[in-house]
């Protein structure tokens, strides 16, 4: 949580990542959001500024309609992978 906690206090400060501009970082940091939100839907309540910074990037080009495509895999990882808390 603490690493939530930096990333939030730097978003307060700048739009993406590295300031104003969208880059391939901030899709990394989306896609991690996503996963991370799928395993746990209320992590990101106490964090306003990862979910503005998640919110703007869905709302870029084709991001949705990607996410929400046949396109986007469903599986968080391999299929081979467990985990101890069940299956995602």
């Amino acid at each position: 949580m603490e690493k939530f906690r930096e990333l939030d206090h730097w978003l307060s400060k700048h739009r993406f990542l590295t300031g104003d501009n969208l880059n391939y970082t901030d899709f990394l940091l989306f896609e991690t959001l996503n996963n991370h939100n799928a395993c746990m839907p209320d992590l990101l309540e106490p964090f306003v500024n990862l979910q503005r910074f998640h919110k703007e990037v869905m709302s870029q080009a084709g991001v949705k309609e990607f996410v929400t495509s046949e396109r986007n895999p469903s599986a968080i990882c391999s299929p081979l992978a467990t985990w101890k808390a069940g299956t995602v």
